[in-house]
């Protein structure tokens, strides 16, 4: 049976909420089993509301963790224990399992990826990618959101395919459109970095569509986006912030109108929401390791850890 490995650790709101999301999911997805690291205690209160063969469960116990207020470092330093290094181990050494979760501290995962699991030939270090909604229910991987800031024309060719790659299996799309990041689709603009890529893409196998502006974002000119980190993170950030934005103006707006426009707003709200809130996607997915790997957001729900797994499972099952 496949397992996902899931670190239980790390989230706002506590172990046992990402346990039972963890139990929740697995009940939609009765061909998988997980391996849940993380307290005993937690883990078997948990079980008495799982309804389904336990035999599919199996915990890596242990009590330590990387706080998030702790150096990635800290991988290093005599944490052999730690619930990072124990999923990280389990997920190399252990073939059934296929991929890993979990809300803890990004560094520390960045850092127990590359040196206990390991990196797919060529990737010098994990590529973060977020799946990101456009408006007409389609998808588009923006790569990367924060890991790598200082990047080379080949490193972010990497990235292109990887992300090419991630859309085939998650979107379905036999061909992705991939775009470059810039401030112009024209080649001849951008920065020196930006330049050098575009000619190195242009003679990819590819289907390189060339630079992409920011307002090509959410059409389907594009299925891929390549950024080096410094860049993707801001993008990504700002993409999130504009859509709380526009829900704090609708809530105004809706101040103005009788309560019998409640119904109208509420449903304009979620349609929003459930597309660019936070939880409702629920990280990011390290690329360019051996097996992967979704970090989730460190306010991540039970939700949350719904929607990583299923993702998860989407990209194990093409």
């Amino acid at each position: 049976m496949q397992k996902l490995v899931i670190d239980s650790y790390g989230a706002d709101i506590g172990d046992e909420a990402i346990i039972r999301g963890a139990l929740k999911a697995l009940e939609r997805h009765t061909e998988y089993g997980a391996v849940i690291v993380g307290n005993r205690k937690s883990f078997e209160k948990c079980l008495s509301d799982w309804s389904v063969d336990i035999s599919r469960l199996e915990l890596e116990e242990t009590d330590n963790y990387v706080r998030n207020d702790e150096s990635p470092m800290s991988v290093f330093n005599g944490r052999e224990n730690a619930s990072v290094c124990i999923a990280m181990d389990r997920l190399k050494n252990d073939d059934d399992c296929f991929s890993c979760l979990s809300p803890g501290n990004t560094g520390a995962l960045f850092v127990a990826s590359m040196t206990r699991l390991g990196l797919e030939k060529g990737i010098k270090s994990p590529v973060l990618a977020s799946s990101i909604p456009k408006p007409d229910g389609n998808w588009f991987c923006l790569l990367d959101c924060g890991a790598s800031l200082s990047c080379t024309e080949n490193d972010l060719v990497k990235f292109a395919h990887l992300g090419s790659d991630f859309a085939k299996r998650c979107y379905s799309i036999p061909a992705p459109k991939v775009g470059l990041l810039s401030n112009g689709r024209e080649s001849t603009k951008g920065t020196e970095l930006i330049k050098k890529t575009n000619a190195l893409l242009s003679e990819s196998d590819l289907n390189f569509v060339g630079n992409v502006e920011s307002y090509d974002l959410f059409t389907d000119y594009v299925d891929v986006v390549v950024a080096d980190g410094f860049c993707g993170n801001l993008l990504l950030k700002t993409i999130e912030a504009t859509a709380q934005s526009i829900l704090k103006v609708l809530h105004r707006v809706e101040q103005q109108y009788p309560s019998d426009y409640k119904d109208v707003f509420d449903t304009v709200n979620e349609a929003i929401a459930e597309k660019y809130e936070l939880n409702v996607r629920g990280g990011a997915f390290f690329l360019g390791t051996k097996k992967p790997i979704i970090k989730m957001h460190g306010c991540s729900t039970e939700d949350t850890v719904g929607y990583c797994i299923d993702q998860l499972i989407r990209l194990d099952m093409n």
